[in-house]
């Protein structure tokens, strides 16, 4: 058991947030207008409420997250609808630029949460940080030099997708279950819903009716729970009556840590042993496909 204080209400809540990522997702990638009008009008209009919010989980990393993740949902509809970058196929590859260096920004977040003695709380939730942290670490960074097919990715289909052939099943499982590990070690009060909901809602997509899309679909739910934080700033917050608590130890720390370190390390070898028996590049060619 990985949490404790589940409700059916908190359940019921976890459905929700899921389903509605989903749904409007989905919006966003049908309908070429609605990206401009989500990502651009909607916080255009919303931000003067934002600034008269006085909440404490509204701090300057919050806002600098939103607008970044909004700004690449931006990137990412210009990709998609425009004409202009075609005959710069470098500009597809900025989205694994940012993934890359989101990944390394929070390896080196768990490498310096390891140094601290007694992280103690935040936000009124415990915190343990121990062994476990560098192994989640370990497997971030075997999860990003996994990473490959950067030139590769491309728009397709009805509705102009971007695809990234080389984000396989196994690749987006193994990021998944370190994206996972790492919201459970730094900020449990968030792994039930960030950790879990937020991702699984651009994961199953993914797996299912947009296999190679989960970039995109990354991006836009990302975005949209952003958006939702900023809105209600504690709706999933230890005040909140759907607040869930993931159980804090050094047995459920090194369940989900060792489970991620596991994933990627079978998978980085796998990927190596691709490269060489395929004669791959992994920067320019889809290693897997």
């Amino acid at each position: 058991m990985l949490f404790e204080n589940l409700s059916f209400a908190s359940g019921l809540t976890w459905v929700g947030l899921f389903g509605g990522l989903v749904l409007l997702n989905e919006l966003v990638r049908r309908v070429r207008l609605a990206g401009p009008v989500i990502f651009l009008a909607l916080p255009l209009l919303l931000t003067p409420f934002w600034m008269q919010s006085t909440h404490e989980l509204l701090t300057w990393f919050i806002w600098s997250k939103t607008y970044t993740i909004l700004a690449f949902a931006g990137l990412v509809w210009l990709l998609r609808f425009t004409q202009w970058p075609i005959s710069q196929a470098w500009l597809f590859s900025l989205p694994a630029l940012l993934l890359a260096i989101n990944i390394l920004e929070a390896v080196y977040r768990e490498f310096q949460f390891t140094g601290i003695a007694d992280p103690g709380s935040l936000n009124g939730v415990a915190r343990l940080s121990g062994v476990w942290n560098y192994a989640n670490a370990a497997a971030g960074l075997l999860n990003l030099l996994a990473i490959s097919g950067w030139m590769a990715i491309r728009t397709q289909g009805r509705f102009k997708d971007m695809i990234w052939e080389d984000q396989t099943i196994s690749w987006l499982i193994c990021y998944n279950l370190w994206h996972f590990a790492f919201i459970y070690n730094l900020a449990p009060d968030q792994a039930f819903y960030t950790g879990l909901a937020v991702n699984m809602a651009s994961l199953i997509p993914a797996l299912i009716w947009l296999k190679g899309g989960w970039m995109q679909n990354r991006v836009h739910t990302l975005a949209l729970y952003m958006l939702a934080l900023m809105t209600v700033p504690g709706i999933f917050s230890t005040s909140s009556p759907v607040a869930v608590q993931a159980i804090v130890s050094a047995q459920t720390s090194w369940f989900v840590s060792g489970l991620a370190l596991a994933a990627n390390l079978i998978f980085f070898i796998y990927h190596v042993r691709q490269i060489l028996v395929r004669a791959r590049n992994p920067l320019r060619q889809s290693v897997h496909t």
